[in-house]
């Protein structure tokens, strides 16, 4: 019955309800936007829900513009999704928060890097993240591949390790 009543709204109302879901849920962003950026099929498991609500309360508190509690430390086997969840979506969720939160990034190499931050735009820049998420939108002019601001003045910097 609540499917039947969900199919019964317009396209703007579904679009209205998606969003809504996607910024009060982390990990329903996750599952939303997971084609944006990747090819596979999404296999959900139990430790996405973990990851994702440990990032969604680290968030939270800096939506509120409140002290951290801990430093948020992530050991997960490779291929677990971290990077995509972490390092590319989190980013993008946040912003459609709060678009004025900054974040440098960082990696080992700047290819990394630069394609970690390649896939955050991706994502902001996909048909669905505009079409869900209007008032937010990367600056044209200030998108860079490793330096790109959204339009409320958030930022993601990349950078790399120097070994010199």
């Amino acid at each position: 019955m609540v499917k039947h009543r969900f199919n019964a709204l317009t396209a703007a109302d579904r679009d209205a309800v998606e969003a809504e879901l996607c910024r009060r849920k982390f990990s329903q962003f996750v599952k939303s936007f997971w084609g944006a950026i990747c090819n596979e099929e999404l296999v959900w498991n139990w430790h996405m829900d973990v990851l994702c609500d440990e990032i969604q309360q680290v968030y939270e508190r800096v939506f509120k513009r409140l002290p951290k509690e801990y430093d948020l430390v992530i050991n997960v086997p490779p291929g677990s999704s971290k990077s995509t969840i972490c390092s590319q979506m989190a980013i993008a969720w946040g912003w459609t928060v709060d678009n004025t939160l900054r974040h440098m990034t960082g990696s080992y190499s700047q290819p990394l890097s630069y394609e970690q931050a390649q896939y955050t735009r991706d994502i902001v820049n996909s048909d669905k993240y505009k079409r869900l998420f209007p008032e937010t939108y990367i600056q044209p002019g200030r998108d860079s591949v490793s330096n790109y601001r959204t339009n409320g003045g958030g930022q993601r910097k990349s950078t790399q390790r120097n070994d010199g």
